[in-house]
């Protein structure tokens, strides 16, 4: 088995990984679309989701291939709104912009209560606490993420470098190319398996 070489800084996803943002998106599709007697399903959410991992110790050894993202999931508002009323056959009855303005007041108010996801303010805490230098990169656009982390800012302001309206493509990219572990959670997390401080 190769060596995993140690692990100086940390960089952190921010949606699914620290705060459970997710549910968020469906409860607002299905409230908006049972006002036009659609059914929002996890058909539409990830419809075409193609995602390929590959794992790899992380900087030893690249491993290309298609990386597929679904028809919502990773893009940008938008174009994700304009897919899903062309999919449902409400186009004609309201415009992307129309479905946004009232869609982004329920996220709005969905993602101030979002919670911490298991393990997460444990680790951010720990690290900090032991000087790891860590970072968020998110594809959240900038006022979706300040929403997002309004209630966790006591821990989250613990990471000095967060980083907000990045390419959701790029973001993607990036993470995948450094993936050398799946876990169900960072409750799961042991940090000394990559030469960091060991929780007490």
């Amino acid at each position: 088995m190769r060596k995993r070489p140690l692990v100086t800084h940390v960089i952190f996803d921010f949606d699914g990984l620290l705060v459970d943002t997710e549910p968020s998106y469906t409860l607002a599709n299905e409230a908006m679309l049972k006002k036009f007697n659609r059914e929002f399903t996890m058909d539409h959410k990830l419809s075409k989701c193609s995602l390929m991992l590959f794992l790899h110790s992380s900087g030893v050894q690249k491993q290309e291939g298609d990386i597929g993202i679904s028809d919502m999931m990773g893009r940008k508002s938008m174009e994700a709104i304009a897919w899903l009323l062309e999919e449902v056959g409400i186009s004609d009855r309201v415009t992307p912009e129309e479905y946004a303005v009232e869609y982004d007041d329920m996220l709005a108010d969905l993602f101030r209560k979002c919670r911490s996801l298991p393990g997460a303010e444990r680790l951010v805490r720990h690290f900090a606490s032991k000087g790891v230098p860590m970072a968020i990169c998110t594809g959240s656009c900038s006022r979706a993420y300040a929403q997002k982390a309004e209630s966790h800012r006591d821990w989250l302001d613990l990471i000095p470098v967060q980083v907000s309206n990045c390419s959701s493509s790029v973001v993607l990219t990036a993470f995948l190319f450094s993936v050398d572990k799946v876990l169900g959670s960072l409750e799961e997390f042991k940090p000394e398996e990559f030469g960091l401080p060991a929780f007490d």
